[in-house]
């Protein structure tokens, strides 16, 4: 069985971590079926994943996510993010 990239840990992770240090407080990340207590929550959904041939260091990759931030049930701002 082949080692997979497991995107979505790396991408919670790593924005959990940011998100953490920008709003001081909370532990960055809240599962998706959790309460999250009356904070702001950033949903992520990962929309568009390309990585053609080679390896992890060659040739062309790419990964798009769109980005929402709720305050209760109201989206307050979103936005789409391509790398």
């Amino acid at each position: 069985m082949g080692r997979c990239c497991q995107i979505e840990n790396t991408l919670t992770t790593r924005v959990g971590d940011v998100w953490r240090k920008r709003s001081k407080a909370g532990d960055g990340t809240v599962a998706s079926t959790g309460d999250a207590n009356g904070a702001q929550v950033l949903r992520l959904q990962i929309t568009h994943i390309l990585g053609v041939g080679g390896g992890a260091w060659t040739s062309y990759k790419a990964i798009t996510v769109t980005a929402d931030l709720h305050e209760g049930i109201k989206v307050i701002c979103n936005t789409e993010i391509n790398r």
